[in-house]
């Protein structure tokens, strides 16, 4: 069943036409978790690919020249809507790497220390995730603490 932002004339299916199912619905759900007004400024500027569904993918050099590209690894994305947990450690890797975009961050091979830049992602991420549980304001929708992020980092190596 195609999902309206698989519609090319979705102004979503730039951003995510690199995600298979059921990684492009994930990132979709995951967009919502940033600031709309940061959305606004940067649905233009980025690129979600998976490897899910394939075994591997090129990239087109015109996305590639207009967007900051983010590759998303099969083994984050969500097997069920059920596994909560899987779900919010995926919601975070996306925003962790749109926030590494917004800072306008050096790729890890182009920079000697690269801890300063994995700390501040995580501190936009969480706080971007923590701010929508917050606007949500749902009983059962908790707050995201980085030791929930470090296990889950643990476990999907």
């Amino acid at each position: 069943m195609r999902r309206s932002w698989q519609n090319p004339s979705n102004q979503l299916y730039k951003l995510l036409q690199g995600c298979k199912e059921p990684c492009g619905s994930w990132v979709y759900h995951a967009l919502k978790f940033l600031p709309p007004e940061l959305f606004g400024e940067w649905k233009d500027k980025l690129a979600f690919y998976s490897t899910t569904g394939r075994d591997a993918c090129r990239v087109s050099r015109s996305i590639s020249q207009e967007r900051e590209i983010i590759l998303l690894s099969e083994r984050i994305v969500p097997s069920d809507t059920g596994n909560v947990w899987a779900a919010r450690y995926f919601i975070f890797a996306v925003l962790h790497d749109i926030a590494h975009a917004v800072r306008n961050h050096k790729p890890p091979g182009e920079i000697a220390d690269n801890q300063a830049q994995e700390d501040e992602a995580d501190k936009i991420a969480l706080a971007w995730f923590n701010e929508h549980v917050q606007e949500k304001g749902h009983p059962d929708f908790k707050k995201l603490t980085m030791e929930e992020v470090d296990t889950a980092r643990r476990i999907k190596k």
